[in-house]
């Protein structure tokens, strides 16, 4: 019997991909089906959306979407003025 070996994606799990990127709160917004969802960036790297923290943009997207979704391209920086 042949053992396969699985990829696995353990090393990063827990990290956040955007930790030290932001020197403050950065706001983000997604436009989905007409809605629109803000949400911010932490310093610790973090997105912050209604109370929930995601460790990634993707996770972020995920949860509103109700499904895989890329994260990269649903959130948007929103510049303060």
């Amino acid at each position: 019997m042949s053992h396969r070996r699985r990829a696995s994606t353990r090393a990063t799990m827990g990290t956040r991909v955007l930790a030290g990127l932001a020197e403050k709160p950065m706001r983000l917004v997604a436009t989905y089906r007409g809605e629109k969802y803000l949400a911010s960036l932490r310093r610790d790297g973090c997105i912050s959306h209604k109370g929930t923290l995601y460790d990634s943009p993707t996770s972020a997207a995920k949860a509103i979407v109700g499904r895989a979704a890329n994260g990269w391209q649903f959130w948007n920086y929103r510049k303060d003025k």
